[in-house]
């Protein structure tokens, strides 16, 4: 998504989402989703992996497609 600066990425995180919604938690940067997808499997096989922008202090960018798809889907 053209992310250079730290700060930038940090506005970002991956939700785990399963029984459709119900149980939505957040990923903790140092926990791998091949581990979160082991354990959800069991639990709920349709559980999703949500990538989202969660803190907006940095101005958007209009020059990366991949940026302005994700934005425009979030919105």
């Amino acid at each position: 998504m053209g992310l250079h600066r730290l700060e930038a990425i940090d506005e970002y995180a991956v939700f785990l989402v399963m029984k459709r919604g119900q149980n939505v938690r957040p990923l903790n940067k140092r926990e791998y989703i091949l581990d979160i997808a082991t354990e959800a499997e069991p639990v709920d096989s349709n559980y999703s992996l949500w990538f989202r922008r969660v803190i907006w202090t940095q101005p958007l960018k209009f020059d990366n497609e991949l940026c302005v798809t994700m934005h425009y889907n979030q919105v």
